[in-house]
């Protein structure tokens, strides 16, 4: 898969996850134009952003991780959170993919130990 291909994936997802309008003013216009240029002067500003908003980030990857149909017990969540911090890894330092990890590790166990409870009927 192209790096356009790549970068045009992700632009959209941080359009999703941080909302379209923090996306737009940090890149200068809309992630959906093919046109749009991400360049590394575009790529910081999303940094910036990510690393502004990491908490909102990581609520939205548990959450998309919850609805995802590829996720059905704790390894497969953490192996689609971790694929998901991979593609984000063009906006996030190592520290911020650490400190990610580190809660989506705490915040996934306690989110799949309710929903056996719930499933359980206990």
């Amino acid at each position: 898969m192209s790096t356009e291909r790549v970068r045009r994936g992700l632009l959209l997802f941080l359009a999703r996850a941080l909302g379209e309008e923090e996306v737009k003013a940090a890149l200068g216009g809309d992630p959906r134009c093919p046109s749009l240029r991400l360049d590394e002067e575009a790529l910081g500003r999303l940094r910036q952003l990510a690393r502004a908003r990491l908490d909102h980030l990581r609520r939205w990857l548990v959450a998309e991780a919850a609805a995802s149909d590829d996720v059905h017990d704790l390894p497969s969540a953490l192996r689609y959170l971790r694929g998901r911090l991979q593609d984000l890894s063009p906006v996030l330092t190592p520290e911020d993919v650490g400190k990610l990890w580190e809660e989506l590790e705490g915040e996934t166990q306690a989110w799949l130990l309710r929903f056996d409870r719930e499933e359980g009927g206990d």
